[in-house]
C-alpha cells in the first residue's frame, strides 16, 4: 500500500480518472477495499465508473449535426445546431457541438444584416 500512497501523493492520482485507473491495474495485488480507503474513492464510485458502458449518442449525435448543418446550408452555428438537436431528442450540450464541428472543420456563415438605406 506504500507504493499507492507515493503515487497518490505525488500528484499523478489528482483527478478521478486517475486514481480509477490506478486501482485497475493493480487490483491483483491489493485488494480494491484497500486502495479505495488509501486513494480516498467510494469503492461504489469505482464500480460504477468499471461497468459504465460507452455512450452511443455521440456517434447518432455526429451524424445528426451534419446533416442539420447541411439541410440549414451552413447558416446554423453551434447553438441553434444544440437547440434542433434537443428537439429531435439528443440531449447535448452546446460545448459538445463546438467540439465535433471543430473536429470537422464545420464553420457557420454568417448572415449579412440589412437594413433600409435612403437614397437622396
Amino acid at each position: 500500500m506504500s507504493t499507492l500512497k507515493k503515487i497518490a501523493c505525488n500528484g499523478r492520482a489528482t483527478d478521478l480518472y486517475c486514481k480509477f485507473m490506478i486501482i485497475k491495474e493493480s487490483k491483483v495485488t491489493i485488494s480494491i477495499a484497500g486502495e479505495c480507503r488509501v486513494l480516498a474513492v467510494n469503492q461504489s464510485s469505482y464500480y460504477k465508473w468499471l461497468n459504465k458502458k460507452p455512450c452511443k449518442t455521440k456517434k447518432n449525435a455526429e451524424a445528426q449535426l451534419t446533416s442539420i448543418y447541411h439541410k440549414y446550408k451552413s447558416t446554423y452555428a453551434r447553438e441553434r445546431i444544440t437547440q434542433a438537436l434537443r428537439n429531435e431528442g439528443i440531449l447535448i450540450k452546446h460545448k459538445q457541438v463546438y467540439r465535433i464541428m471543430r473536429q470537422w472543420g464545420l464553420k457557420a456563415v454568417i448572415r449579412k444584416r440589412w437594413s433600409i438605406r435612403e437614397i437622396y
